[in-house]
């Protein structure tokens, strides 16, 4: 049944420029930014598809991966702004902010139409609209959205929501105004969304929840129509699943226990509420090893959390179902359920499930506002500094996406000789910037705390190497081939060690080392073929042309994309 306010519609348009404006305000004036070498780089200025378009790339996008991702509406958005803005950070990151805006103006659309059954009470009318307002600016200002907006390369996280929002938006306008002009609407906001970040494969779920509350819908006779008619949102979700376990090679992904799994579940649940009421404990990276800290206050804090949302249920019935499965639902992909990465959770996770507690948070103060006039000016100066100090929290933080050092140092100091991953990036953010001596520093902590730190130990020998200490850089590496006496590729880099200081009987040693462990497991042929082009390569350079043939036969005999390679070297040296 169509819905017609009582006393107009809402202000739409100056609550957009105000979204726009308190954006800009709360996450501008990022000129001294750069972009991070932690996926920006590899997003933009070192993605072929972006920095030199062409329809061959623009097929690309929508057919092959590119680190370990499968987002090309989001690689397509990038592609004007380098031909604008070429790697000027501040560039990219003014576009994330307006997506932001609109998104946060999305929400106060989608807070008129989730309490739109009390639109024709007269005394919820004004309600509906400041619950709107509170809801859209508080999701504005919010330092739990920090990572998604300021972060150049989660550019896939705004835009993703921004078609996510507006598909909620107009399945609830088609219903709602009964609306068939727009019936395949909602579909192609899903498809965009779907085609930004996989984290939309939920839209489906989503719907039929709005079809429980606050549409409706559901009864006896309606039920399997609601289903029938989303078969299509369904098969889009399942096609996208399946993309995205391929690009994110799961298979090869290290799985934590069952009892880890359950207990990443509820710490992520755990932060993700949290971090929205507290503003605490906000990070760039949650090292996994963080599952591990169970104490009594985590316990019960998922206590509160669980009996709270039993008495939700119990007191409020289908609004509080709906707002707590939309929770849960849209939270279910980055639970962790699935491990994809070495993080925990991940605050940029966040963007589209917490919408729920932010439409809460709007009702409620409106309907303070709503009962008594004698607690208005308190009330308003209550949020006003509320607000305020949210918003200096969220400036503060998003200055520590300014630079690598400055992002990587901030997490270091959160989370103390817990994660291989963060000492060994910052200690990577060192060397390039020629701190070698701290760089090390870091390289060692990273390395005592990794069972197989070859990447590492290789990063340690560069920075010794550039500080002219090679006798350090070899002994780096022995040490790690003591913690890893089978790994082939530590072998194969204390043997390049050994030729760049002439040292051939050794090196040759050590490359002869390399091309056993890497024929006991034909497996590393297929998954890593530079080993061998590399080995053939020095072999014959040291004039072992018989395992030099043998290493390079085996690129050929068994990687089928690379035999071509191992074959132009082995015809350059015959």
């Amino acid at each position: 049944m169509k819905t017609k306010l009582l006393y107009g519609t809402p202000p739409y348009f100056p609550v957009l420029i105000c979204l726009v404006l308190i954006s800009y305000l709360v996450y501008g004036g990022n000129d001294a930014h750069v972009l991070l070498f932690w996926d920006d780089v590899s997003y933009i200025s070192r993605n072929p598809w972006v920095t030199d378009p062409s329809w061959d790339g623009i097929v690309g996008l929508f057919t092959k991966f590119h680190h370990l991702n499968w987002h090309p509406i989001t690689w397509l958005s990038y592609i004007p702004e380098y031909y604008l803005c070429g790697e000027t950070a501040w560039c990219y990151k003014a576009t994330n902010i307006f997506i932001h805006a609109i998104n946060c103006f999305l929400v106060f659309c989608i807070t008129q139409l989730v309490f739109y059954r009390y639109a024709n009470q007269k005394q919820y009318q004004s309600r509906i609209i400041i619950a709107g307002i509170v809801s859209s600016i508080l999701f504005a200002m919010h330092a739990q959205h920090v990572e998604s907006v300021i972060w150049v390369a989660e550019r896939k996280d705004v835009l993703c929501a921004l078609f996510y929002f507006a598909g909620l938006y107009s399945y609830l306008k088609y219903h709602i105004d009964q609306r068939p002009e727009i019936k395949w609407v909602p579909f192609l906001f899903f498809f965009l969304a779907l085609l930004s970040k996989s984290i939309a494969i939920t839209f489906p779920l989503m719907l039929i929840l709005l079809d429980y509350y606050p549409l409706e819908r559901f009864n006896k006779k309606s039920l399997l129509l609601i289903f029938k008619e989303k078969i299509h949102y369904f098969l889009g979700s399942g096609v996208v699943v399946m993309i995205t376990l391929l690009s994110q090679d799961v298979a090869n992904v290290h799985q934590p226990s069952i009892v880890d799994t359950f207990w990443m579940v509820c710490l992520s649940i755990q932060h993700y509420i949290l971090s929205f009421l507290y503003l605490e404990q906000l990070s760039p990276f949650h090292p996994e090893a963080i599952i591990n800290d169970r104490n009594i206050q985590t316990y019960a804090c998922l206590v509160i959390i669980l009996v709270t949302a039993i008495s939700s249920v119990i007191k409020f019935k289908k609004p509080a179902i709906a707002f707590i499965l939309f929770f849960i639902i849209s939270s279910f992909p980055i639970l962790g359920i699935v491990n994809v990465g070495d993080h925990a959770y991940a605050d940029r996770y966040a963007y589209i499930p917490v919408l729920p507690f932010y439409l809460l948070t709007g009702w409620l103060i409106s309907g303070v506002w709503h009962k008594s006039e004698n607690l208005r000016a308190g009330l308003l100066v209550l949020v006003i500094i509320s607000l305020f100090f949210i918003g200096m929290v969220t400036r503060e933080y998003k200055e520590i996406w300014k630079s690598d050092r400055d992002l990587w140092t901030y997490v270091a100091d959160l989370y103390p000789q817990t994660s291989s991953i963060v000492h060994d990036n910052l200690g990577v953010t060192l060397l390039m910037e020629e701190d070698y001596e701290s760089a090390i520093e870091q390289f060692n902590l990273a390395i005592s705390l990794n069972n197989t730190p070859v990447d590492i130990c290789k990063n340690r020998a560069f920075a010794y190497s550039y500080l002219g200490r090679f006798d350090d850089v070899l002994t780096s590496y022995h040490e790690c081939i003591d913690i890893m006496p089978d790994n082939y590729l530590i072998h194969l880099h204390t043997g390049d060690a050994y030729l760049a200081r002439g040292v051939k009987q050794s090196a040759h040693t050590y490359y002869t080392r390399t091309l056993d462990l890497v024929a006991r497991n034909l497996m590393n042929v297929i998954s890593d073929p530079d080993a061998l082009l590399r080995l053939g390569t020095v072999f014959f350079q040291l004039g072992d042309n018989d395992r030099a043939v043998y290493a390079l036969e085996l690129v050929i005999n068994i990687n089928q994309e690379r035999r071509n390679d191992a074959q132009v070297i082995l015809d350059a040296n015959r």
